[in-house]
């Protein structure tokens, strides 16, 4: 309906977790670059891979929603903050693109244990912001790149993508658990999302044209 202002909780709940993740980074960052912290030369590389990443990603994602947004590469003073002028999305978006790139170089091709980023997730959304910013060649050297990792593959059954715990063909996800009732904002809703023969009340359910249209 057009209701959505820049003061609705979902744009500002967006906004300022981004930035708040781009200013952490930003701090690892800096701290990596001072020899603040006395780390093994592994970690230091991962930790900085993973860095970029999340500031990759954050930018990446802000250029899609917002557009132009304040660009801060280096970190800055409340003072400096008050006076931020906004960069044009481009240029936030070929700076997300540096900084996956940065991370591509540093990051493992895979973990084992706790999910962290992979050379595999920073290409992967390269490609999803080079696709949403219009940039398709970028989109298909990237999403090249990944492919040639030899990592991922497509998964055999598609209905199994949605049952195993984990597949070839995910980058990055975080698993839900199908044993717990209830969910979590934006998700809590479990009626919403639930037909109405089942008992709910289909709000947010899919229509049949969407359904045709999936396949």
């Amino acid at each position: 309906l057009g209701t959505l202002t820049s003061e609705s909780s979902e744009p500002a709940n967006r906004w300022s977790s981004l930035y708040k993740a781009i200013s952490r980074s930003l701090k690892i960052l800096n701290a990596l670059e001072t020899k603040a912290l006395n780390i093994p030369h592994s970690k230091f590389v991962q930790y900085k891979g993973e860095a970029y990443f999340m500031i990759g990603f954050a930018y990446g994602e802000l250029a899609t929603y917002f557009g132009d947004c304040v660009l801060n590469k280096t970190g800055m003073s409340l003072d400096e903050a008050y006076t931020a002028s906004r960069s044009p999305r481009r240029d936030v978006f070929n700076f997300a693109y540096a900084c996956l790139d940065s991370a591509a170089a540093d990051l493992l091709f895979t973990y084992t244990g706790e999910q962290r980023p992979t050379k595999g997730a920073a290409l992967g959304f390269k490609t999803r912001f080079a696709l949403c910013a219009g940039d398709y060649q970028l989109a298909a050297d990237a999403a090249r790149k990944c492919m040639n990792l030899g990592v991922y593959k497509l998964q055999d059954n598609y209905l199994d993508l949605f049952k195993a715990d984990s597949s070839p063909e995910l980058l990055f996800y975080f698993k839900g658990n199908l044993s717990q009732k209830y969910g979590i904002s934006p998700f809590d809703g479990i009626k919403n999302f639930v037909i109405r023969k089942l008992g709910g009340y289909a709000n947010m359910s899919p229509s049949l044209e969407l359904l045709c249209s999936y396949t």
